[in-house]
């Protein structure tokens, strides 16, 4: 009987040892990694997050990564109806006596498109007050870092899918020619999608291992979580094909005036389609800061892209004006107001910057809709 006590007794002994030597050192891993004492942690509020994930038909698509983020602008960004597959129910049916309208294009037209959608008193109402005893609803297809074809390709997929509507306006331009021109400097195909697309594939070859342990009660459940996370990538990356061979990347340079012809010839293949269904089209050239007839941008001085901007407008306006389609040159809408209007470096707007810019769509929509 004592020996039977002794034995469980050294057992007992061993595992407490045990366990507050693993939990030490959970407490040093975690102050090493983390710089602070494992239990100081706070469980922080979650906040809205995007992700990039792979879409079957437009390359990829940018959705919510958390709850925080439903029906919320986030970045000046938005939530588009697009990829809003399981929180969407597609096609989005008419109401009775009402106009829809269809926002597609790029970050910025997402936060356009939001806008319209969450505040229907301004660009809305608007424009149903030029169609009496009509409303007027606004639904966001615009999906951020998004450049031609896989715009054109949105509007395709949801006509297959029945989608209705009396008016698409495809606000672009900045992506077309800053993501289409970096491509072609690379050495790849200027009609490739976004960075957003290589990243997505990056989270199949690599996924991301980041969160592991962040929900463990203990320091030592900690420590062995990051330690078989950091294992984990280790072999991922050692074993995994690269994602560089998981798509096929043309070479092809191409040239300035290769570039503009093809956001042109998608936009026309946009107002093709829009009108064999009897849907009214209009492209928009978007505003942004490092094109303006005002005072010149300078919020970034070095290491940028943004110089494509001034290089491919003026190209790219003449190119729309002189093609026929239904086409409005938005780029001087801001030009009155200051840098106060874009929310940052690149080209996104403000709340300020929204309303004006839909503000100055009103009529062109109107006059799209009456034609």
């Amino acid at each position: 009987m004592k020996r039977a006590t002794k034995v469980l007794a050294t057992i007992l002994l061993l595992f407490i040892s045990t366990t507050v030597s693993l939990e030490a050192a959970g407490i040093a891993y975690a102050y090493i990694v983390e710089g602070r004492f494992f239990y100081a942690r706070s469980t922080p509020a979650a906040v809205p997050t995007w992700r990039s994930t792979i879409h079957p038909f437009w390359g990829h698509a940018t959705v919510p990564d958390n709850d925080a983020n439903k029906d919320v602008i986030y970045d000046d960004m938005a939530i588009s109806h697009a990829p809003s597959f399981g929180q969407v129910v597609h096609p989005i049916e008419r109401k009775k006596d009402e106009i829809i309208i269809g926002i597609f294009g790029g970050s910025v037209a997402a936060s356009l498109g939001y806008w319209a959608e969450h505040n229907p008193r301004g660009f809305n109402d608007l424009i149903a007050a030029e169609f009496p005893g009509k409303t007027v609803r606004t639904i966001n297809f615009a999906v951020v870092g998004q450049k031609q074809p896989s715009t054109a390709n949105i509007l395709t997929y949801f006509l297959a899918l029945g989608q209705e509507f009396d008016l698409v306006i495809n606000v672009d331009g900045f992506n077309d020619a800053v993501i289409s021109a970096s491509n072609a400097e690379k050495g790849i195909h200027y009609s490739w999608p976004a960075p957003a697309w290589a990243r997505a594939i990056n989270k199949i070859a690599e996924p991301d291992l980041s969160g592991i342990g962040a929900k463990c009660p203990i320091a030592a459940c900690y420590a062995v979580a990051k330690i078989a996370a950091v294992t984990a990538g280790s072999l991922i990356r050692l074993f995994n094909v690269p994602s560089a061979n998981m798509m096929l990347v043309p070479r092809n340079r191409g040239s300035e005036n290769d570039i503009i012809s093809y956001w042109l010839k998608a936009s026309q293949l946009m107002e093709a389609m829009a009108k064999s269904q009897g849907i009214k089209y209009l492209h928009v050239l978007q505003p942004n800061q490092w094109f303006r007839r005002s005072a010149p941008y300078g919020g970034v001085k070095e290491n940028h892209s943004y110089d494509f901007v001034p290089v491919f407008y003026p190209k790219m306006i003449e190119a729309a004006k002189a093609s026929g389609e239904n086409f409005f040159d938005a780029t001087a809408a801001l030009d009155a107001y200051g840098d106060e209007v874009y929310s940052d470096t690149c080209c996104h707007l403000t709340e300020e910057g929204r309303e004006q810019v839909l503000k100055v769509l009103v009529p062109h929509a109107v006059d799209a809709l009456q034609r």
